[in-house]
């Protein structure tokens, strides 16, 4: 038995042309067709207005109560179920802390802990300065670095005026947003 593919190569023009002509003749009385062509042909141009929305407004359940809206464009109101709202305080308040890295520059006792503390504060003018006790005695730490890499540029300037910095992993403060 012998494959012969001049056999198979007319059906399946004629197939592909049955499909096209079918696919055409579907698409001649959808509506973006008519549009389209009634707009090419004719002289006026159609303007179709889309209202802007003034608000979102969510289904309304019997047990929720909807507050009124105000008329500003752009502007939407979000309308929830009191739980959701204490919900999402709870979670804002709560909030957990990230693990990053610190500069450690002193480890002793509080009075001389004190002491760095407040002068490196007058050096560095509003860098983050924490004095944190760590068993009997207290370690004077600086920075809120995401990573080792972004502590170690700063590392290298401390290490020349404190011999026995270190770069330490710490839970960080984030960022203030404004």
């Amino acid at each position: 038995m012998t494959f012969k593919l001049a056999t198979y190569i007319k059906p399946i023009a004629v197939l592909i042309a049955v499909m096209f002509s079918l696919q055409l003749n579907a698409q001649r009385n959808s509506k973006w067709r008519i549009a389209k062509s009634a707009s090419v042909n004719s002289d006026t141009i159609t303007v179709v207005e889309i209202p802007m929305l003034d608000s979102l407004k969510c289904i309304s359940l019997p047990e929720l109560s909807t507050l009124p809206t105000d008329g500003d464009p752009g502007v939407f109101t979000l309308n929830m179920d009191s739980t959701i709202t204490e919900i999402d305080k709870s979670t804002r308040l709560n909030i957990k802390p990230i693990i990053g890295f610190r500069i450690q520059i002193f480890f002793g006792e509080l009075g001389s802990a004190r002491e760095i503390k407040a002068k490196f504060r007058k050096e560095s003018r509003g860098a983050d300065v924490y004095l944190v006790a760590n068993g009997p005695m207290y370690t004077v730490s600086i920075g809120n670095y995401r990573t080792k890499w972004d502590a170690q540029n700063d590392f290298l300037k401390l290490v020349k005026k404190y011999k026995e910095a270190l770069i330490l992993e710490s839970e960080i403060e984030l960022p203030d947003l404004y």
